[in-house]
Order: C-alpha cells, then sequence, then structure tokens
C-alpha cells in the first residue's frame, strides 16, 4: 500500500470514529490517623463508639449472618482515560473500547463486629484485598438459630 492509500484509509477510519481521552480528579473522605484506631479495642468497642471516632462509613454489608462488616476508605486520586469507538456500516453494531485508570482500589479499613455489634478485628490495607467480596446469603435456617 502506498502513503496516499495510507492516508486515505487514516481519514475514512477517523471520519467514521470517536475518540474520547478524560483526565479525571476526585477526593474520597480524609485518611483516618493512627491513634484514632488505637482507640478501637476488638472484644470491647461497640459499633457507636466506632461511628463516633472514625464517623460514617463508606460501606456496611453482612458479615457471617448476624454480624456486620463496616468499611472507612479514603483517596485523593487522579486518573486518565481513554475512549474509542469505531462504525464499520450504517447498520452494524459499532466496535468500542474503553480504559480508564481511576481504580475502585482504596487505602481504607474494614472492622469486623459480631451480633451484638461489638469489635471483633480490624483490617487495615487496600479494599479490594480487605472487603469480602460478597456477602455470604444466609438461610431461614440460619437466621432463626
Amino acid at each position: 500500500m502506498n502513503s496516499r492509500s495510507l492516508r486515505v484509509l487514516a481519514i475514512c477510519l477517523l471520519g467514521s470514529s470517536c475518540v474520547n481521552l478524560s483526565y479525571n480528579s476526585y477526593s474520597v473522605q480524609q485518611p483516618i490517623p493512627d491513634d484514632a484506631f488505637a482507640q478501637l479495642l476488638p472484644g470491647k468497642s461497640e459499633f457507636g463508639d466506632c461511628l463516633r471516632i472514625l464517623g460514617g462509613p463508606l460501606r456496611v454489608q453482612e458479615y457471617q449472618i448476624h454480624g456486620i462488616a463496616a468499611a472507612w476508605g479514603w483517596s485523593d486520586a487522579d486518573s486518565f482515560g481513554f475512549f474509542l469507538s469505531y462504525n464499520f456500516a450504517r447498520f452494524a453494531p459499532a466496535a468500542s473500547f474503553r480504559w480508564d485508570a481511576a481504580g475502585t482500589d482504596i487505602p481504607g479499613a474494614v472492622l469486623f463486629f459480631d451480633e451484638s455489634l461489638i469489635l471483633e478485628r480490624v483490617r487495615r490495607g487496600y479494599l479490594s484485598t480487605i472487603l469480602p467480596v460478597k456477602p455470604p446469603v444466609a438461610t431461614v435456617e440460619q437466621v432463626e438459630s
């Protein structure tokens, strides 16, 4: 293929496609100081104490049927994204590709509480690795026991 053919092909491709570049900046909560976590005592601290010390969590979910797992997270980050689509024919579906560097993997802590809402343990790290992915589904027999 000669250079003129390549230029015509490039113009045709660009004329029927969409390219979108993005830059995003986002902030979620504020980091929680280490001394705040030092005040939390597994086996003694209640859920209300943790709320008073840490503020509201980002997420709360079921933990071991009767307990809860509450997640606190924070981030101050920038991200870049890229989107490309191309329509091959007038009535055919378009192909597209999207990439975004903004992750849901933010630093934080997950606090696990028993059925009496007493703190069992604290895990710190990235929420994607320390937060249970999917809470277990309780059966009727488990809830009634």
